[in-house]
């Protein structure tokens, strides 16, 4: 039986905010499986707090688990400093409890994390569509409108697409594009969409910035390098792509993987082209790797070689920033440097370009490196301070609110 009682409900005033959002997430924060949204939100909740409250609604259990959190109770508004958060159980996190908590918490607008979660943001959409007193919904996509996570599943998700258009299901929603890459692939499902999309960057934290590595990073040899991997086992982060890369690799490699395994049959793939590299190369795999040791985890390696198919943001890439280990990532992320920042985009159909690169990057000693390593440090202070993020975002929720569009 669903119970909300008095004094569980959310209190605007407690957090001094103006603007009260409902955030519907599928999974978030102690989780880490589900990759980047997770810090997408809880960064959302601390750059936009207190002029936004992003009042969280999300499952009690990580991705992949069947069973809740420790030491997180669950079934009810749980006050934090950045804003309530209420981990639903199971039968909680369906159509009926969702639609309570929306007439229970006097909203200004509901914000979705996802556009294909059933019970992420289908069903709550169509509960809000039934709610008497509607309020603006938002949707960010998180990338999932883009070419290459639309090949995932493809049937069943243009089947879903096509029929929405041609119902005009979505055609009151506002869409929280993080790129204009991103607003472009909402654009192409949903044509009709224009006046109803807002470009806001992801905000980032600056406390990555101050997460430093506990262990002393090796000296960089020239010739030599130690490569990580950090990002869930799928299709879409092109793990596979990578290791073929690093076949045309001349170097002396040490490649350390970290992530959950999202896709056990990919995985398996994964592991025939590691046995089949040349022995230059040493393969490791450590599996899932939790949030809060992912900057440290960066610092310890010289370069993060990241080949993804697709990124509406990549925290993940920003960490490693923020870590001051230099990236060479593909062209399908929002993304831009250049060489003298430690950032390298190559295409993705480039692999000669990558190859040629990490051998570049092999290539460094200590000193070349540290300067290196200095230079990404930069880029990634300096991106952390840009106020522009904050303001977007704020804007965008109050536009949204005020009904200025």
């Amino acid at each position: 039986m669903l119970k909300q009682r008095a004094q569980q409900s959310v209190d605007n005033e407690e957090y001094g905010c103006m603007l009260k959002i409902l955030c519907i997430a599928d999974y978030y924060q102690p989780g880490f499986k589900a990759g980047g949204p997770i810090t997408t939100i809880a960064n959302m909740r601390e750059t936009l707090n207190p002029e936004v409250s992003l009042c969280i609604f999300t499952r009690d259990r990580d991705l992949g688990d069947v069973s809740s959190y420790d030491n997180v109770e669950v079934g009810r508004w749980l006050q934090r400093p950045n804003g309530p958060i209420f981990y639903a159980p199971p039968a909680q996190f369906g159509p009926l409890g969702i639609k309570k908590i929306m007439s229970d918490g006097n909203f200004d607008a509901i914000y979705l994390n996802s556009f294909f979660s059933a019970k992420g943001s289908i069903g709550p959409y169509f509960a809000q569509k039934t709610t008497t007193g509607k309020i603006p919904i938002i949707i960010a996509p998180r990338g999932e409108f883009s070419p290459a996570a639309l090949k995932i599943k493809r049937l069943r998700k243009l089947f879903y697409i096509k029929n929405s258009n041609l119902l005009r299901l979505y055609r009151d929603v506002f869409w929280h594009a993080s790129s204009k890459m991103e607003a472009d692939d909402i654009l192409k499902v949903f044509p009709d969409a224009r006046d109803r999309i807002r470009v806001a960057l992801d905000p980032v934290s600056d406390r990555a910035l101050s997460r430093q590595a506990a262990h002393v990073r090796k000296e960089k040899v020239a010739g030599e390098i130690r490569i990580v991997f950090i990002s869930r086992i799928s299709p879409i982060k092109n793990l596979d792509g990578l290791l073929d890369i690093l076949q045309m690799s001349r170097s002396n490699i040490i490649l350390d993987i970290f992530g959950p395994i999202e896709d056990m049959e990919y995985w398996h793939a994964c592991k025939l082209k590691i046995s089949s590299l040349p022995r230059n190369i040493c393969t490791n795999y450590y599996g899932p790797l939790e949030h809060n040791n992912v900057a440290s985890t960066f610092a310890l390696y010289d370069l993060f070689a990241f080949p993804t198919h697709s990124e509406n943001f990549g925290h993940v890439i920003f960490e490693s920033i923020c870590a001051g280990t230099p990236v060479i990532v593909s062209d399908k992320t929002p993304w831009q440097g250049g060489q003298e920042d430690g950032i390298n985009v190559i295409p993705l159909r480039d692999r000669t370009g990558w190859a040629s690169a990490i051998d570049a990057m092999a290539a460094l000693d200590e000193d070349e490196h540290t300067r290196l390593r200095k230079a990404v440090e930069s880029y990634g202070r300096n991106f952390a301070k840009s106020s522009d993020i904050r303001r977007e975002n704020i804007s965008m929720f109050r536009s949204i609110v005020d009904h200025e569009w």
